[in-house]
């Protein structure tokens, strides 16, 4: 019988190992493999929750954002500045009847800014290119900057609109108001120490503070989601040295 010589029982037993290295590799790659779909279907999820906010933003900038109550009555007031008021009209006959203007301009340029994040992420989910990723994450933070900027405006408006339902005691017209009130049966004129009574400020309301915290949170995913995405594109595999080192004799 043959007997193999050192260097022959030497190669033959560095092949098992050589096949170990090559099975942990190929195992190795193949996690790497699904680690990226796991991140790009996170990815989608992503952007399918900023669709979402976006659209329920958009929905909400449709509801009262701001509340007032007054003696005379209640004013609400959209993203829009469309107000729903319900008042008697005591200080009609008041020599400077208050009026509050608001402005929807902010709204309107939330609602531009929210559609265009809506098409321009569903548009990437189909193409997905490095621009329209920027456009959307860009939009994102338009749309967050503008309802944030609505929210503080509108609530600068509480004084005006409260005074649009509060009667103007030291005016003529609004005592004859009051007086014609209560000979209709639509309210008790508010003599000093008649009757108790009760208060409510203006306030901002549950869906301007929902659309608000929406907001928000789509522009941060998107931003966030644009550079995971999109700044370390590729996936760099270290650099692994082999185990098995080749002797030679």
């Amino acid at each position: 019988m043959v007997q193999p010589t050192p260097w022959q029982a030497r190669r033959r037993q560095g092949w098992p190992m050589k096949t170990l290295a090559l099975h942990v590799e190929h195992s190795r790659r193949r996690l790497v493999v699904a680690t990226a779909r796991i991140r790009g279907l996170d990815a989608d999820w992503v952007s399918v929750g900023v669709v979402a906010a976006s659209a329920i933003v958009l929905i909400l900038l449709f509801r009262p954002w701001l509340v007032a109550y007054g003696n005379d009555g209640t004013i609400d007031v959209n993203a829009f500045g469309t107000s729903n008021i319900s008042y008697s009209r005591i200080n009609i006959w008041s020599t400077a009847p208050p009026h509050a203007a608001v402005s929807g301009v902010w709204g309107i340029l939330a609602s531009i800014a929210g559609a265009v994040t809506i098409i321009t992420v569903l548009i990437n989910l189909r193409v997905r290119t490095r621009t329209l990723g920027a456009v959307a994450a860009g939009s994102s933070v338009a749309t967050a900057l503008c309802v944030v900027a609505c929210i503080l405006y509108i609530n600068s408006k509480n004084g005006e609109l409260r005074a649009m339902v509060t009667p103007q005691y030291n005016q003529i017209g609004t005592q004859v108001g009051l007086i014609l009130r209560e000979l209709m049966g639509n309210g008790n004129y508010p003599a000093p120490g008649a009757r108790r009574g009760s208060w409510k400020s203006a306030g901002l309301t549950a869906p301007a503070l929902t659309a608000g915290f929406l907001s928000l949170m789509a522009a941060i995913s998107a931003v966030t989601q644009w550079f995971i995405k999109y700044t370390n594109r590729t996936i760099r595999l270290p650099r692994r040295h082999s185990p098995i080192t080749n002797t030679t004799v």
